[in-house]
């Protein structure tokens, strides 16, 4: 998977920031501005949209998800969602933001979470059970246990 390794680095940038407080707004901003940042560096020229466009780096706001790597031709033909990405810390919305992401037609889908380890597997489950997934359909899923002040990491690709 592209960009995994990099994108969990970020991650982990973000729970050794002693700097940020609480685990919401403040560090969906963080994650947004560093996954954004990925984006625009080492020669990609990905279009990225995110939530809180100025302070995350982006080229425009939000567009369908809470962040998304575009790549248009020269004509502004969209030719693929490299990445869509959602994050949530709200346990009881859980399945509302990943099933955004299921439907998505990227080729990284990336959902990040709080202290719901054992949702793991539900999620997959939905993978699995939705009509629309393909063989190859790849997923980081990002789960932030507080307790440990640490994120977990399950990737995934439909066989």
């Amino acid at each position: 998977m592209e960009y995994v390794e990099e994108i969990k680095k970020e991650l982990d940038f973000v729970c050794s920031d002693p700097t940020l407080p609480g685990k919401n707004s403040a560090w969906t901003k963080a994650i947004l501005k560093r996954i954004s940042g990925l984006g625009k560096t080492k020669g990609r020229k990905f279009h990225v949209c995110a939530t809180s466009r100025a302070e995350n780096k982006a080229d425009e706001g939000e567009w369908l998800y809470d962040l998304t790597w575009l790549r248009y031709d020269g004509d502004d033909h969209l030719l693929e969602v490299a990445l869509a990405l959602e994050c949530e810390w709200d346990s009881k919305k859980l399945n509302e933001d990943f099933q955004k992401l299921l439907q998505a037609r990227a080729t990284l889908r990336v959902f990040i979470f709080q202290n719901a380890r054992d949702a793991l597997d539900g999620i997959i489950r939905q993978i699995e059970k939705f009509a629309g997934t393909m063989p190859g359909d790849e997923y980081l899923l990002v789960c932030y246990v507080e307790a440990d002040n640490k994120f977990y990491f399950r990737e995934y690709t439909h066989e």
